[in-house]
């Protein structure tokens, strides 16, 4: 096993099975733009003395080990990154105050942190959409709990977003209509109810729509068939949706997988859904 110094500004112990913590000298490497321990078995805490001279880092990748963050809520990082991946570390018990502080984001992965489902720590903060350069963001297989915010829709440059496997609840904001790049969108595995808003029809580049595992009702309207030309996932499973199918579903002609069990359909399967050639 060997770390890798790509540069004097870029190192890389990713994938090597790792074992033990991170000394905090690393935060003397005033030098670093991107630091990557992802996939490795570390372990222990990172402080603020980890990151104290890291004002050039920009990529900080630290998934898929057993970190601890312990950082004070007014800390405020000496970096500004533009990709943050801490998935299945724990980050929590609160949603992490800093991250405001971030102002260049593109990508942000905190699925499966640890984050808490107390009431005021487990929500998604309005201020996410401070966040207006974000492409990606990943908070998936979390305990978040309320609402989505209505100001995610001020982060106008996601080609992603997964919220999947949360505890989050209300209706589907209409602001994400705004988001015009998105190309994914997962929001399956929570207690979402309501109606689509027709404010979806806006997101005409999405290949991916996961919206299985809620409590979402109402039609599934003709709209869906003529808006998404690229749309390769269209997952409604286990909602309350009703009524009969939209003949114009056949339009979907990039279509590979369509999942509508466990609703509450009724009438007979449009003949029209055997043009859908791409799920042959």
């Amino acid at each position: 096993m060997e770390a890798y110094l790509i540069s004097s500004m870029e190192l890389k112990l990713a994938i090597l099975n790792w074992l033990g913590s991170i000394p905090n000298l690393i935060g003397n490497l005033s030098d670093l733009y991107s630091l990557d321990f992802s996939s490795n078995q570390l372990s222990g805490t990172l402080t603020e003395q980890h990151f104290w001279k890291l004002s050039n880092l920009e990529s900080l990748y630290i998934d898929s080990n057993s970190f601890s963050l312990d950082v004070s809520s007014h800390w405020t990082p000496p970096f500004q990154l533009r990709t943050l991946s801490m998935g299945s570390c724990h980050i929590g018990p609160a949603f992490p105050a800093w991250l405001q502080s971030q102002k260049k984001f593109q990508y942000l992965d905190l699925s499966n942190a640890s984050i808490s489902s107390n009431q005021i720590a487990g929500t998604i903060p309005d201020s996410i959409g401070h966040l207006s350069s974000l492409e990606v963001i990943d908070f998936s297989r979390n305990n978040l709990i309320g609402a989505i915010p209505s100001t995610i829709n001020n982060c106008s440059s996601l080609i992603v977003l997964d919220l999947g496997n949360n505890n989050l609840s209300g209706m589907i904001p209409k602001s994400l209509g705004s988001l015009q790049l998105l190309q994914s969108l997962h929001l399956n595995y929570n207690k979402l109810s309501g109606e689509l808003p027709s404010s979806l029809r806006n997101l005409t580049g999405l290949d991916v729509l996961d919206l299985s595992y809620n409590n979402l009702s109402g039609q599934i309207l003709a709209w869906i068939g003529t808006t998404f030309p690229n749309l390769v996932i269209l997952n409604l499973r286990s909602n309350m949706f009703s009524g009969r199918l939209p003949s114009l579903l056949s339009n979907l002609s990039s279509l590979h997988v369509l999942d509508l069990a466990q609703n509450n359909m009724m009438g007979e399967i449009p003949v029209s859904l055997v043009e859908l050639k791409a799920m042959a």
